[in-house]
């Protein structure tokens, strides 16, 4: 009776330490992680305060557009600090996205371009649908290429209605829609 009283008393231990271990191991990952995303911030923070403002007259990205009907105005984050100037660059060569929704233009102004509705951590804000995720997708510009990648939304990203897979790119060629959640974009080169 005795020896079983003993063996019990050891798996009890045994069960307890496992699931010590399992959870310590979950949490060190999730600590990894916000180390990993606070480092980024900081880079991103380090070189905005860093990178020099291009000249007014020089820049190809308006950041005031008129609001559409009833669309509240876009915010531009860092006022232009961290663009690349390209010299002889228009606005109209650029690509750029109209927000079906309310016919806005958003310039595709960065080689990586965020989207999402978490002001401090996009380039585009969109701030008045609560389907889309605070960093939801990222365009990207590779030579004359765009890429969509999807950056794990709640609510996916679609492109010709077609699911990105999450951290996977997708090609965008001219007059694609794009949505983000339930927000429909058309892409333009």
């Amino acid at each position: 009776m005795m020896l079983w009283i003993i063996i019990g008393a050891a798996v009890v231990i045994i069960v307890v330490i496992v699931v010590i271990l399992v959870v310590s191991s979950g949490n060190k990952k999730k600590k990894e992680e916000m180390e990993r995303e606070r480092m980024m911030r900081q880079r991103a923070e380090e070189q905005r305060r860093t990178a020099p403002a291009p000249k007014a007259e020089a820049r190809s990205y308006n950041p005031v557009q008129e609001p559409s009907a009833g669309a509240g105005e876009t915010s531009v984050l860092g006022e232009g600090r961290g663009e690349t100037t390209v010299l002889g660059a228009s606005a109209q060569s650029a690509a750029y996205m109209i927000r079906k929704k309310t016919n806005e233009r958003v310039v595709i102004s960065a080689p990586s371009f965020t989207i999402g509705k978490e002001r401090s951590r996009v380039n585009y804000c969109i701030s008045d649908n609560t389907s889309v995720s605070r960093c939801h997708a990222r365009i990207s510009r590779k030579g004359s290429q765009y890429f969509v990648a999807d950056m794990n939304s709640t609510n996916f990203t679609f492109v010709n209605g077609v699911k990105v897979v999450p951290g996977q790119e997708v090609a965008l060629k001219d007059n694609d829609t794009v949505r983000f959640a339930d927000e429909d974009f058309e892409f333009h080169m």
